[in-house]
């Protein structure tokens, strides 16, 4: 009495809870990345998950033993078994999940607040502004003569949508100038940490909200690294010597 009662419940009730509880999965379904959903794609929940137990007694132990629900799979249409018949159901492959880039806070230079604020951002398309950010996260791979080049270059483009002032600092200062203000003009108005730097745009109405201390301090050695672009292309048989400011002789 004991076992058929442990048998009924591994084989009754451990179906219904696990694809109740993980959502239309098993651990052997989850294990071969298969998931159990309704025919529109929803998760399945536990009447759909009782009516597919009760259908795979059918299909796993009406003689001959399995091979009621394999003729259901290669017989019907969606390949479904004779639970998913009754439960209004399938059995899809789980898509693989792409992990997105995080949102990167890009600062502006330290000195340069003034004139980033006088920066209108409003005719940067979305384009434009995905190859400035894709150019700032990746320049430091880049050698010193295509770093140097491509930095002109976007500032060049940039500069011809209504911006000056890009003679007044460097290419790359001047793109994390533009890039930041169209951060804080477009971007909703999100979380901030530390280690993952997220744009927070203001509200309406309200001034632009200003990165805490912590934040300054966390992300001072990114901005000097990317702010770190030669004056003027190198030549490829020395390497690059680090920005100095000229000072005036006395």
């Amino acid at each position: 009495m004991g076992v058929a009662v442990v048998f009924a419940a591994v084989v009754m009730g451990y179906p219904v809870l696990s694809e109740t509880l993980m959502r239309g999965r098993t651990v052997g379904k989850r294990a071969l990345g298969l998931r159990a959903v309704t025919l529109e794609g929803a998760p399945i929940r536990l009447r759909h998950a009782l009516l597919r137990m009760m259908g795979g007694l059918v299909d796993r132990y009406l003689p001959p033993l399995g091979v009621t629900g394999m003729l259901f799979v290669v017989g019907t249409a969606r390949h479904q078994r004779v639970g998913d018949l009754i439960s209004g159901t399938i059995v899809i492959r789980d898509p693989e999940r792409t992990c997105l880039p995080p949102a990167v806070w890009f600062p502006v230079p330290p000195g340069l607040e003034g004139f980033a604020a006088t920066i209108d951002p409003t005719a940067m398309t979305d384009e434009q502004y995905t190859v400035i950010r894709s150019f700032l996260m990746r320049n430091r791979e880049l050698s010193a003569d295509a770093r140097f080049s491509l930095a002109t270059d976007l500032a060049g483009r940039v500069a011809a949508l209504r911006h000056d002032g890009v003679q007044r600092c460097t290419p790359e200062s001047y793109l994390l100038c533009v890039i930041s203000r169209y951060q804080r003009r477009n971007f909703p108005t999100t979380s901030r940490s530390p280690g993952n730097l997220v744009l927070g745009g203001p509200l309406a109405g309200s001034p632009p909200a200003e990165p805490s201390l912590l934040v300054q301090r966390a992300t001072r050695l990114r901005v000097r690294s990317l702010c770190a672009c030669p004056a003027t292309p190198t030549s490829t048989m020395r390497p690059p010597r680090p920005c100095t400011r000229s000072r005036s002789r006395r």
